[in-house]
């Protein structure tokens, strides 16, 4: 699902029409979107969700960072030096690490949330959470909305 689609099959700026009468620019929905799913990948991060997740086999003292390598999610003898892996232990050393979010460019780009058997779920709550950001950014009072996703989040499995 691209941002467009998510803007388009949840009706997004419909329902935050009343809003503002000049609008919203796609380079305000994209900045939204990416807030929205900042905030779900941390989430998804902390419930240790698989696609959240990468695995790597170091085999050289000095290694090139996967691209959206975020951080090693244990102890292992590995630390980060402009932008390469550095292994300070045996050789090769079978590392675990936290994936960036793929974050959006253009309204046109792919909303990433991988295999997840959640990403319907994920949309809806994405598409809650944008709405409250951009409603919430522009003086309105979105205190039952933010309950609201708050509560959806705790009761993802």
């Amino acid at each position: 699902m691209t941002g467009d689609d998510l803007i388009e099959q949840y009706a997004i700026k419909e329902r935050m029409s009343d809003a503002i009468e000049t609008g919203y620019t796609d380079e305000e929905m994209v900045a939204y979107i990416n807030d929205g799913m900042n905030m779900l990948w941390q989430v998804l991060i902390q419930r240790g969700d698989p696609e959240t997740i990468g695995d790597l086999t170091i085999e050289n003292e000095v290694t090139e960072m996967p691209e959206r390598f975020w951080k090693v999610t244990s102890k292992a003898p590995v630390y980060i030096r402009r932008n390469k892996l550095i292994c300070d232990g045996d050789l090769p050393q079978n590392i675990s690490y936290y994936k960036k979010m793929k974050a959006l460019q253009y309204l046109s780009d792919d909303i990433d949330f991988g295999d997840s058997p959640d990403t319907d779920t994920l949309y809806d709550i994405l598409a809650q959470i944008v709405i409250s950001l951009a409603m919430i950014n522009h003086g309105f009072s979105m205190e039952t909305e933010k309950d609201l996703v708050a509560a959806v989040i705790k009761m993802l499995p």
